[in-house]
């Protein structure tokens, strides 16, 4: 094997990658427990309340995470991540003490949903640049599919213990649970400055500017006739799965009268085959022809 062989086929979880993965996948725990949690409870008052906080927590992101692309190209990924992070654990230790005060009317809960979504609108798009600074250019492919099988693992890991933890600890134990790993990550990324912290991609601007920029962002993803039909197929598919995993599998458990646990098992099945696929991608690379695997995915999930 040659020295460029080698280097194709060396693993990139090593180092600080190693241990941001670590940390994204305890606060990914976290948050996916206390997501189904905060919908499991919501589907106890009605369906209505279900969607409303599934659109409350999902909305943001639609509306912010151009603007929060923005943001992490003024300041840099890593303020970005840290200040996002740092909001979640607020988010998490507040939320906790208001549910033990008022139980959870669906206000709270329709306030701690928005209040998560807009953290992660400023998150995602940070967090999405973290391989690019830490792994070489040949390895990215594999770096990815890590990262997508450490978030999927958690998450399911995170059903079936969402569907105990939800009927053992309670909400409010759950949302401090959450501001708990939230602040894991936020230490991995404080001991890794010097590896995340880059020079932002763009000179500081007015707010103004930063309005631009998502727009001209937005602009970008119509022109290109790469990114126009990924979008485009990723929201339709986005909009006919997201409602049946985050609201329709709550309400058909509680119509049937199964526990939570048992919902957290139907949720956990889905996400184990995503996991298999992505494992795939690690262990054999990216598949270049990525448009005939994302149909086939499609005509897959169709079929089910």
């Amino acid at each position: 094997m040659t020295e460029e062989e080698s280097r194709s086929t060396a693993s990139p979880i090593t180092g600080p990658y190693a241990w941001w993965l670590a940390g994204i996948g305890i606060s990914l725990l976290g948050s996916s427990i206390f997501g189904f949690a905060l919908g499991w409870t919501a589907a106890a008052t009605s369906g209505t309340l279900a969607g409303i906080v599934s659109t409350a927590q999902l909305l943001p992101g639609l509306v912010l995470v151009l603007l929060g692309g923005a943001v992490s190209d003024r300041y840099g990924p890593w303020l970005t991540m840290v200040i996002s992070d740092a909001a979640m654990v607020t988010i998490g230790v507040i939320a906790g003490v208001l549910i033990l005060a008022f139980g959870t009317p669906p206000w709270l809960l329709i306030v701690i949903a928005a209040c998560v979504g807009t953290a992660n609108a400023f998150y995602i798009p940070a967090s999405a640049v973290v391989p690019r600074l830490l792994v070489a250019e040949h390895q990215l492919g594999r770096a990815m599919a890590a990262r997508s099988i450490v978030g999927q693992f958690s998450s399911i890991v995170a059903a079936p213990l969402g569907g105990i933890a939800v009927v053992s600890m309670g909400l409010a134990n759950l949302s401090w649970f959450d501001a708990a790993t939230y602040a894991a990550i936020l230490v991995v990324l404080i001991v890794h400055r010097r590896q995340l912290a880059t020079k932002p991609a763009v000179a500081h601007a007015s707010g103004d500017r930063l309005l631009r920029q998502a727009v001209e962002g937005v602009g970008l993803c119509v022109r290109d006739p790469l990114l126009r039909p990924l979008i485009i197929a990723v929201a339709v598919v986005a909009g006919a799965l997201l409602p049946l995993l985050s609201v329709l599998i709550p309400l058909l458990a509680r119509a049937q009268q199964w526990q939570a646990s048992a919902a957290g098992a139907i949720l956990a099945a889905q996400l184990l085959a995503s996991t298999v696929v992505s494992g795939v991608v690690i262990w054999r690379g990216v598949w270049i022809r990525a448009g005939q695997g994302m149909t086939a995915g499609l005509l897959i999930a169709g079929l089910g």
